[in-house]
């Protein structure tokens, strides 16, 4: 089911992101945190990709592919790997509760016609939704991020990704050929709090760039405060963009976060929220803190649903109480 239909149909939606395992793990680890989301009737599990990173150099070959004058090629890795892998298994696990799977697809490490074989794949599994984002770039071996790049062959940027996704309904694929249509509902992402280097006004000029290219629907980078979204929605508004605009949320659990959270993901943590963690890890410990951060986020859902956002989506990774704060927030404990 697509998931604007899901928004038209269903009232006090909710929905996840995931990661995949890491490299070596097996997936046990994610049915322990999806069963229990999906008891609480979760709608969709979004599941995002990762580039390969570079984790070493080798020598390089004969035929001059060597980096610089000492002839070593980088090693890449894709550390988090199975995100197609991983929703059709979602898509037969949870088929009874009728849960969609929506794989990320990402810019960052693909050429376009391996792109076009990763929409096909995860077709094959039943997926009819998928979010269009340029990706992070991959990181080096010191662990830091480097500079985007599109691999040769690749997309730039995620309006060309949505493009090549959207051009699947007409069944146009690479090389001028034809074929059977791939219909996917193609969402995209949003940042309520802008992007560093770039203006409120120059994203919004991007995003109703991508609407008009095909996204259907909106998800935005994580936030603590709620005025954040409901500004950025009403300029969106402004702006005309008319799709969906779902909020993206996680409770704190950990103090530490304070600190990691902006620096990862460029979210502000209101003051009021920073003084009162803080008092209750020196005061009261961990589960305190844990309490303040589903307590926050459950009042956080609330006000967003009496202000009418579409759905609220978490992102459940780095153990997030999230089953938690559904809990609070379903109408029958509301």
């Amino acid at each position: 089911m697509k998931l604007t239909d899901i928004l038209k149909e269903k009232k006090n939606i909710v929905s996840v992101e995931v990661e995949p395992p890491l490299l070596g793990k097996g997936i046990n680890s994610l049915w322990e945190m999806l069963d229990p989301l999906a008891r609480l009737g979760i709608s969709w599990v979004d599941i995002t990709y990762h580039a390969e990173d570079i984790v070493g150099y080798e020598e390089g070959n004969d035929n001059g592919s060597g980096n610089g004058s000492n002839g070593l090629v980088p090693v890449f890795e894709r550390k988090k790997p199975g995100t197609g892998a991983i929703a059709g298994a979602i898509m037969q696990r949870y088929r009874d509760q009728r849960m969609e799977a929506v794989p990320h697809v990402i810019c960052s490490g693909f050429t376009a016609r391996q792109t076009e074989e990763f929409l096909v794949e995860v077709s094959y599994q039943g997926v009819t939704n998928v979010l269009a984002v340029r990706g992070d770039p991959p990181k080096g071996p010191d662990g830091k991020r480097l500079e985007f790049a599109p691999v040769k062959g690749g997309h730039t940027h995620a309006s060309e990704l949505v493009q090549q996704i959207v051009g699947l309904r007409e069944g146009h694929y690479l090389g001028a050929r034809e074929g059977e249509p791939l219909d996917f509902c193609v969402g995209g992402a949003c940042y309520p709090e802008g992007l560093a280097g770039e203006s409120i006004k120059r994203q919004l000029e991007w995003l109703k760039y991508k609407i008009d290219q095909g996204i259907e629907y909106l998800v935005t980078t994580m936030f603590f405060e709620n005025a954040k979204y409901f500004q950025f929605r009403d300029r969106a508004y402004a702006a005309g963009i008319r799709v969906p605009i779902i909020p993206g949320i996680t409770p704190l659990s950990k103090v530490g976060q304070l600190e990691s959270m902006p620096s990862m993901f460029g979210c502000t943590i209101p003051r009021g929220y920073r003084e009162v963690i803080k008092l209750h890890q020196d005061e009261l410990g961990e589960e305190e803190v844990k309490k303040t951060g589903i307590d926050w986020c459950a009042r956080q859902c609330r006000e967003l649903r009496r202000q009418g956002a579409p759905s609220l989506h978490f992102y459940a990774n780095r153990n997030a109480p999230v089953a938690e704060v559904i809990e609070l927030i379903t109408p029958t404990s509301m």
